[in-house]
């Protein structure tokens, strides 16, 4: 059997060699030796910091406030003797390269998958995180290539969903009844680099919602997602003093008009291949507004229209969820947020004691639109600090 020879023996018999060799050819040795010797203080060194950077990537995720120091480290210890300084690469690429060249059990499947977490992260300005892979490179946004239809989208909820769509590599049309308020919503969006494009839509007018889907398929190419965002509530008072104008306009733009939407956009989501659709409802379809009854019906009326429709579209690759704000800080509810008492009254009983902002909503929507959520149809996503959501 083959006697284990250990680094330390290795060592201690190139010195022994080198003590029966010439002057000049035990001189030659005695710089092997202290190279080895250096190499191995280096894979000590380098094995060292890889157990740092584990313990970094199970505990600090996201704020990473050792890449500097890793950096300098990783330039100590792969510099070349007599050449010059090895590059130091970005901090992906560093942790990266660090990962493979360590030789010990750390370098097992446990351990790359935990690196991963630190790996993927990267702080941007204003306290935001972009995803990289292993590789350095950043992934593809969740929704490269789809096209998405909002309407209502200019202000408020629906130019915060617009933008964050956008924002995960969506084209995104906007709508609105008025031009100017398209204008200005694509305007803003497109100086912030997105890819948006605008048409006035008025959903109740059918012209307008067969506009607004060709639009989509000139421009983009097709339709992949959907969020009918549009509503209205021109009533407030006792329900039993709604005239049936008050109904028929309720139930027009927020119910009918949603439902005929859908059926405009279902054969182009067919054509590539299935699609996503997001209806806007509001917490007020599970506990209706004081006040605000005729409305808070037409929200109830949106989440069983959402059930109804998950089951007869999912077949055809189709996805149907709903979306349920609570008290958002729009024009819309300036009622509600702008009196500083009836404000303190609603955020108290709420689990989180602030009014919520659109780009709370935003982000749910983008979810809901992704292959992330390629296992959720049917469902009502609440965003409302806490508020009921039951029926």
């Amino acid at each position: 059997m083959t006697p284990i020879i250990t680094r330390r023996q290795q060592l201690q018999g190139v010195a022994a060699r080198g003590r029966q060799m010439r002057p000049c050819e035990q001189g030659a040795s005695n710089q092997r030796v202290s190279v080895a010797v250096a190499n191995s203080a280096c894979n000590k060194l380098r094995n060292w910091v890889m157990f740092c950077v584990l313990i970094t990537s199970l505990s600090c995720v996201r704020c990473c406030r050792c890449a500097g120091p890793l950096r300098v480290l990783y330039t100590f210890i792969f510099r070349t003797p007599s050449g010059p300084e090895v590059p130091v690469p970005p901090r992906t690429l560093l942790l990266s390269d660090l990962a493979h060249q360590v030789h010990s059990p750390l370098s097992s499947s446990m351990f790359r998958s935990s690196l991963h977490r630190l790996l993927s992260t990267s702080a941007c300005p204003g306290g935001s995180y972009r995803m990289y892979s292993l590789r350095g490179v950043q992934t593809t946004p969740k929704l490269q290539g789809k096209v998405a239809l909002v309407t209502a989208s200019t202000e408020g909820i629906g130019l915060a969903i617009a933008r964050k769509l956008a924002q995960d590599g969506a084209r995104v049309l906007l709508s609105s009844r008025k031009q100017q308020n398209v204008d200005n919503a694509v305007r803003e969006l497109k100086e912030e680099g997105l890819d948006v494009d605008g048409t006035v839509c008025h959903v109740g007018k059918s012209e307008d919602r067969e506009r607004l889907v060709n639009t989509a398929v000139q421009k983009f190419g097709g339709v992949d997602i959907l969020v009918s965002n549009a509503a209205v509530n021109p009533f407030a008072g006792n329900i039993l003093d709604s005239t049936e104008e008050v109904w028929d306009k309720i139930l027009d733009i927020n119910i009918k008009a949603a439902f005929l939407l859908v059926k405009l956009v279902v054969p182009k989501m067919q054509e590539r291949g299935g699609g996503s659709i997001v209806l806007v409802s509001s917490v007020a379809g599970f506990t209706p507004f004081p006040a605000l009854g005729p409305y808070s019906v037409s929200k109830t009326a949106l989440l069983g229209l959402t059930k109804a429709l998950a089951p007869e579209l999912s077949p055809l690759n189709i996805r149907v969820n709903c979306l349920a704000p609570g008290l958002i800080r729009t024009k819309f509810s300036s009622a509600l947020w702008k009196n500083e008492s009836v404000l303190e009254q609603l955020t108290t009983s709420l689990g989180i004691s602030r009014i919520g902002e659109p780009e709370d909503c935003g982000g749910a929507v983008s979810f809901l639109c992704s292959p992330d959520a390629a296992y959720i149809t049917g469902e009502t996503v609440v965003v409302s600090g806490g508020g009921h959501s039951r029926l």
